[in-house]
């Protein structure tokens, strides 16, 4: 049996790849406009690093990580996620300026050793953006404003967002008390993985899927007041801010998030196509972790990612509603080309083409001309150049354009620049 990808990892095919690369130009362009520049860090992370900023408790660091010793004997993990390898840059390379906001996105793979399932594999992509130097709500808002305005922009309208508020680490710190003197008397009510998360980390015990430790939260959960008023009003300050930009929400005292670091609001967009495992991106802030990894000062920080992989699936059933995502690439240009002088001036023409930025494909199997005008007209050819002895002998090249039928007799001198515009002017009826 020949050699098969690990399980967990998959092959972007080419027929997905355009959908792919359709959704990162999109998040870039909407990045652009909000000021975040790119960062890219290394796939390779020393495993401290997550230790520190994730927290040891949580199912990533205890289960999920590729951690391994190199040759070195170091520690060392692919990344399971984004924001703590953008810290860690942030905080070695001096990226953050007193009162000055540093805005940061980045793109990638990222690992995690759990059971795979749709939309969730040991491979795989997120796109997500950071934003430090600020404690204001306002900049909560503006996260969670991006992030929306990044799925409007793939054309996801049916996106929820859930939100929540963690206030400080004191805060936490006193919601973990009452959610333990809640559930002491539950706890063998919980599932098995819940009656762990109780003794090590309580608040996991939210994230919980399972509908019998549901409903003992349902009823535990009434009435748990652990904000102080600072971060209540830091909360309502942010749901004003989106209220402003009529972006929906719904509060949910159940969203902490599966992370230690995150404080202040929490929040998650949901899609119903994903069934079970629905989260398409979430974030939050993150006041503490600069302090968390070795920071004197405390920084204030937020933000956000999202996985390619989920909205992969929520797109790929109408890509004909984003031209750009084409796994085919559509030719500007097609040439069929009859005979062997044909094919050698076809090539050179191919190639001067190429050279002006137009995309051009051609038959290398000697096939009849009409079963290559057949092969244009699948690819979904923009214009088709035909080449045959009667073309060279008259010294002519004979282009159709393709949504007319019409017909032109080009001289060869001309023909780039004819071409050239003739294909811009069809480029905009085609989008």
């Amino acid at each position: 049996m020949a050699i098969q990808s690990l399980k967990g990892m998959r092959d972007i095919l080419p027929n997905e790849s355009g959908l792919f690369n359709h959704i990162e130009e999109c998040a870039r362009r909407v990045f652009a406009v909000y000021g975040f520049r790119e960062i890219v860090t290394p796939i390779l992370e020393e495993t401290a690093l997550f230790k520190k900023s994730i927290g040891e408790s949580t199912d990533i660091v205890q289960k999920e990580m590729y951690a391994f010793h190199d040759r070195g004997g170091r520690d060392i993990c692919l990344r399971p996620e984004g924001t703590a390898a953008v810290v860690r840059a942030a905080m070695q390379h001096g990226l953050v300026e007193e009162n000055n906001i540093t805005k940061l996105f980045y793109t990638g793979p990222m690992f995690r050793a759990e059971r795979p399932q749709a939309g969730r594999l040991r491979q795989f992509y997120q796109i997500g953006a950071e934003a430090f130097g600020s404690g204001d709500p306002l900049l909560d808002a503006e996260i969670i404003a991006l992030n929306h305005h990044i799925l409007l922009e793939f054309g996801i309208e049916g996106a929820h967002l859930k939100i929540n508020s963690l206030g400080t680490g004191d805060d936490k710190e006193r919601f973990r008390k009452i959610l333990r003197e809640k559930l002491s008397g539950k706890k063998k009510e919980l599932c098995e993985v819940c009656q762990q998360r109780f003794e090590v980390n309580v608040l996991r015990v939210l994230d919980c899927k399972n509908a019998v430790c549901g409903k003992v939260l349902k009823a535990e959960m009434i009435r748990i007041d652990f904000l102080s008023k600072e971060s209540v009003s830091h909360f309502k300050k942010v749901e004003g801010y989106l209220s402003s930009l009529d972006i929906s929400f719904a509060e949910d005292p159940y969203l902490v998030r599966g992370l230690d670091y995150y404080t202040h609001t929490v929040f998650e967009f949901t899609s119903d196509s994903l069934g079970a495992q629905d989260a398409v991106s979430a974030g939050g802030r993150y006041d503490n972790l600069f302090g968390a990894m070795g920071s004197r000062e405390s920084v204030g920080a937020c933000g956000f990612a999202m996985g390619v992989d989920r909205l992969m699936m929520i797109l790929r059933p109408g890509p004909e509603r984003n031209p750009e995502a084409r796994g085919d690439p559509r030719p500007d240009v097609f040439i069929a080309a009859l005979g062997e002088r044909a094919k050698n001036r076809a090539f050179y023409l191919q190639s001067s083409l190429r050279m002006k930025k137009i995309s051009v494909s051609m038959d290398f199997f000697d096939k009849p001309l009409k079963k290559q005008l057949k092969t244009a007209n699948k690819a979904g050819a923009l214009t088709t150049c035909i080449i045959g002895e009667n073309e060279i002998e008259s010294k002519r090249i004979l282009l159709k354009i393709m949504r007319t039928e019409k017909q032109l007799e080009i001289a060869p001198d001309d023909f780039a620049e004819t071409v050239v515009k003739i294909v811009n002017e069809e480029r905009g009826f085609c989008v």
